[in-house]
Parts: structure tokens; C-alpha cells; sequence
């Protein structure tokens, strides 16, 4: 489920967690959660956000901007890496949230320590 508030120009939705799924689709890899700030002014609906990908050995944290044009077409999200826990301790990087068919996002991640 996902809760949204709106404040004059402004919205605040908190989404519920996502399945990630593997390339392969056989087995569940994890959950993502996020929590994004809208502006609904201006011809461009631009959300700051708050991503959190969660994993059976850790977690990684970071934070993005996500565009959607007047023409109501999805453009890729760049998730910037600020941390991680367990296995993703002391990792860095970007993660790509690619918009694919069915509200499905395609995530292509690269990660260093």
C-alpha cells in the first residue's frame, strides 16, 4: 500500500516494499522501499527520494531524483549509494532504476567498495 499526502504544491507519498526479483525470475533476491517528496508544480513532476534495498545478507541505502516530463513519459531514476549494512558495509556507487513494461523497473547497479 502506499500513503500519500499533499501540502499545498507538494506531495509526500511512502510507498510499500517491491519485490526484487532476478534476472532469471526463479528466486525472490530482496524488497526495496521508498519514500519520495514531489513537487507538483511546473511542467516537469520532479520527486527527491529516500531508497532503501534490502537483501537476506544486508542492505543498501541511497537517495535519488526521478522526472517525469508534461509528456507523462518515465525516465530512469540514478539512485546514488550512501551506504549499506552486512554484506553492503562500506559500499558505493549508483544504482539505475530503468522503467520497463507493467510499472516493473529494470535496476542495473554499479557498486564498489
Amino acid at each position: 500500500h502506499a500513503l500519500t499526502v499533499f501540502a499545498k504544491d507538494v506531495a509526500v507519498a511512502a510507498a510499500t516494499k517491491a519485490t526484487l526479483t532476478p534476472v532469471s525470475g526463479k528466486a525472490k533476491a530482496g524488497t526495496s522501499a521508498s519514500l519520495l517528496i514531489t513537487d507538483l508544480e511546473g511542467p516537469t513532476l520532479t520527486s527527491v527520494g529516500s531508497y532503501t534495498f534490502d537483501y537476506p545478507d544486508g542492505s543498501i541505502q541511497g537517495v535519488g531524483v526521478h522526472h517525469i516530463p508534461g509528456d507523462d513519459t518515465e525516465r530512469p531514476t540514478l539512485v546514488v549509494v550512501t551506504g549499506g549494512t552486512g554484506a553492503y558495509a562500506g559500499i558505493s556507487g549508483a544504482i539505475r532504476l530503468v522503467p520497463q513494461a507493467k510499472a516493473d523497473e529494470k535496476m542495473i547497479a554499479k557498486l564498489s567498495r
